[in-house]
């Protein structure tokens, strides 16, 4: 199930449902319907989750509740710029213990509002910061996980503008 599993309970995980589906679910809360699935449904239905994460979740913590919980407490360790599903933005959480000044920050807080939120237009915003995290030290984009849901939505919203304005 982990596709890669890092840090404990935390990351990436494939799903292969009885009928063919194939899902992947990104674990970055515990506690916190912020999680990602490529489930159609989980994309559509502003919960910030769907059965394919709940099902991970319960999974993952099932015979290990001290740990699931204590881990639920702390975290995850990596910052997490991901597509919230609740409001359709793009945002950004950062770990509970992060230092406030720190090479990070500086890269990453000039591009999001004090409540994690991307500033501006995502679709012309989102592509720079994606530069600067590539062009960052590896040892700055270690601690970054990007949702690979970013993307995908992007390519949408762009192909909506296009449409929008061919229509007119």
């Amino acid at each position: 199930m982990p596709v890669t599993d890092t840090h404990t309970f935390y990351g990436d995980y494939q799903l292969h449902s009885g009928n063919g589906g194939h899902y992947v679910i990104e674990i970055r809360s515990l506690n916190e319907p912020v999680n990602s699935c490529n489930y159609p449904d989980h994309t559509v239905n502003h919960l910030g989750t769907c059965k394919h994460v709940e099902a991970v979740l319960h999974k993952v913590a099932k015979g290990k509740k001290c740990r699931f919980q204590a881990a639920a407490a702390k975290g995850s360790p990596l910052v997490e710029i991901f597509l919230d599903r609740r409001d359709e933005k793009i945002k950004i959480v950062w770990p509970p213990r992060s230092r406030p000044r720190s090479k990070l920050r500086e890269l990453l807080e000039p591009c999001f509002s004090a409540d994690g939120t991307l500033l501006r237009n995502p679709v012309t915003t989102f592509p720079v910061l994606r530069q600067k995290i590539t062009q960052a030290p590896g040892a700055i984009r270690d601690k970054i996980r990007v949702s690979q849901q970013i993307e995908p939505w992007l390519a949408r919203q762009i192909h909506w503008i296009f449409l929008s304005w061919v229509s007119c």
